[in-house]
């Protein structure tokens, strides 16, 4: 474990001193942070314009959630994004190669090679949006609801690293795949709103079959007291299923890779 600690803070220091090199990427991340929040804040404000609560969901409520779907996607893209969106590239280039002959477990490699620091930035423009939405809302929150909260958005972000990173695998199956990051996107969007707005039936679709459910809205729910407590240990068994099927996947895939020296 130390030793798969160090590597990481290694590839974070490559990573982040190569992003320098271009210093007008971080102005680049700040404007574009502070553009997409003050887009949603209004998007928000027109929705609840006609009504002071939508399925059980209040304004600031929502305001929370988005806060909170902007540090879980930011984190996102610090962490897994930019490294899981070349395994396609690795593939086609024969580059994958290399990495296999690696002396470290091949899945930890790839996922935390390119890493993104700089995207910490929107990270902390959602929990500005967080605490104003609580300052708004003036209501004591126990520490379990916390802890609810943390857990459910850990387990929320393992789903999403889980799923993409089964997705981007399967380029070594199909070869070109250049279409990963749309399906991120796709993937996303219905993160920031609250999925109860999607209606009965394509909530408990995105929840319980697709967990997407549990990434974003049901932490927060839980957070509200808007869903029994158990619901954190769906949220860990599906986080625990989508890690365990992505190394699954990927190992299972290595072992019918045609490499490129074949």
């Amino acid at each position: 474990m130390k030793h798969y600690f160090k590597v990481f803070l290694a590839l974070l220091n490559i990573s982040a001193k190569n992003y320098l090199e271009k210093r007008w990427n971080v102005f680049g991340i700040i404007t574009n942070s502070t553009i997409s929040l003050i887009i949603m804040v209004i998007f928000v404000n027109v929705y609840f314009s006609f009504s002071k609560e939508i399925f059980g969901w209040t304004k600031y409520q929502v305001f929370l959630l988005t806060g909170i779907y902007r540090c879980v996607s930011s984190l996102f893209y610090v962490l897994f994004f930019r490294s899981i969106n070349w395994i396609p590239n690795y593939v086609q280039r024969g580059t994958l190669d290399i990495f296999l002959t690696k002396p470290i477990n091949s899945q930890f490699y790839i996922t935390f090679r390119l890493t993104r620091i700089f995207e910490l930035f929107s990270v902390l423009t959602g929990l500005v949006l967080v605490y104003y939405s609580l300052q708004k809302m003036d209501i004591m929150v126990s520490i379990i609801n916390w802890s609810f909260l943390i857990l459910g958005l850990l387990a929320g972000l393992l789903i999403l690293y889980g799923i993409y990173f089964s997705l981007s695998t399967l380029s070594i199956w199909i070869g070109r795949f250049s279409g990963i990051t749309d399906v991120f996107y796709i993937l996303r969007e219905p993160l920031a709103i609250p999925l109860d707005l999607f209606g009965k039936t394509t909530s408990f679709v995105l929840t319980f079959i697709i967990p997407l459910g549990f990434i974003i809205t049901v932490p927060v729910r839980l957070f509200f007291g808007m869903s029994p407590w158990y619901f954190l240990f769906f949220g860990v068994f599906f986080a625990s299923l989508a890690v365990w099927f992505s190394s699954w996947f990927w190992n299972f895939s290595l072992k019918h890779y045609t490499s490129a020296s074949s």
